[in-house]
């Protein structure tokens, strides 16, 4: 019995890796997660924009400005979406490595640079 339960045990192990095993995320995935906080801060320029005391805006172009920050809005709920449906299945790891080679001051452009995993 005993020797029963460990084979059991072993054999279960062996699978319990893959049952918990996350994905490398794709490219859409790192462009999302990198695109999120750039659109959050267009969002956050426009709402500036429309709130600064003592500079009244001629109506066109307040209105103007409401559409870009409806408009940018939009593209961020979109994003958050999108991420919150995948970040369960996607490997965190990957996606801090890749946020962390944007940031990196080496001059070549985000969408050049690749993880392979």
């Amino acid at each position: 019995m005993k020797e029963a339960t460990a084979a059991a045990f072993l054999i279960s192990s062996a699978y319990l890796p893959q049952a918990f095993a996350q994905q490398a995320p794709s490219d859409v995935d790192l462009r999302a997660a990198y695109c999120l906080p750039i659109v959050n801060q267009q969002v956050a320029v426009y709402q500036n924009a429309l709130s600064s005391p003592g500079h009244p805006l001629p109506a066109q172009l307040e209105q103007m400005i409401k559409n870009m920050a409806a408009d940018a809005q939009g593209r961020a709920d979109h994003l958050k979406r999108y991420l919150q449906r995948r970040i369960a299945d996607l490997d965190a790891t990957a996606l801090l490595v890749d946020r962390v080679i944007d940031l990196a001051p080496d001059g070549s452009d985000a969408k050049d640079r690749h993880i392979s995993t």
